[in-house]
């Protein structure tokens, strides 16, 4: 099915480019790169992302842009590039701050946020957390919400703020319980619980540091 994707973007691609519609061809060239990333096959989603780059920007085609930006920054991340994804997720927040959108902004932000993390600075992750948490419960985005969470009760972890850390994280389970309920498949529900089972590591472990300090 991958194949067949790829090969249907790939004709799309020569079409436009043929035809002169930059636009279209860089959209095609962002597709490509993400069927590139989910074969394992970095080097060339990162050659797609940085032709739909250029395109983008010859076409004024800022979304697709920024989406290819998104996707270099966390390969960049994967391979332990953490300055070259802080820069690229720097310039995708200021894309989605100029046209005021806040699932963006509060995505752009964790990334931020999440990287820092990565880099061992939980002061400064927790400040973009800080930053992503109310854009995510403004537009309802629970699953952000929940990600936000559970990030940044790491970061407080790191800092050795347990209190904080053990209500960010009691939050994300809440939320999570409360999602899980809404799923009616039984299949979907234990995949559901299987995607998030981090948190629920995180939550026990807190807890039993918890009681390893009481007296």
């Amino acid at each position: 099915q991958n194949q067949l994707a790829f090969d249907n973007y790939l004709a799309a691609r020569d079409q436009y480019h043929r035809a002169g519609k930059t636009d279209f061809e860089a959209i095609s060239n962002y597709y490509i790169g993400r069927v590139n990333r989910s074969l394992g096959q970095i080097d060339a989603a990162l050659a797609s992302y940085r032709e739909c780059i250029d395109l983008s920007r010859k076409a004024g085609n800022r979304r697709f842009e920024a989406y290819a930006l998104k996707d270099t920054a966390i390969i960049h991340n994967q391979n332990g590039e953490r300055q070259k994804a802080l820069e690229l997720f720097g310039q995708v927040l200021k894309f989605y701050r100029d046209v005021s959108d806040k699932r963006g902004e509060a995505y752009a932000l964790s990334g931020l946020g999440y990287t820092h993390l990565l880099l061992n600075q939980p002061s400064q992750a927790l400040k973009y957390f800080e930053e992503a948490l109310p854009l995510s419960r403004s537009i309802l985005d629970r699953s952000a919400e929940v990600s936000v969470l559970y990030y940044a009760a790491l970061a407080e972890r790191a800092q050795g703020d347990m209190q904080k850390c053990l209500g960010h994280i009691q939050e994300s389970v809440k939320l999570i319980e409360s999602m899980r309920t809404k799923v009616n498949s039984s299949d979907l529900r234990v995949s559901y619980l299987a995607s998030v089972h981090e948190h629920y590591e995180l939550y026990v472990d807190l807890l039993m540091e918890s009681e390893k300090r009481q007296p």
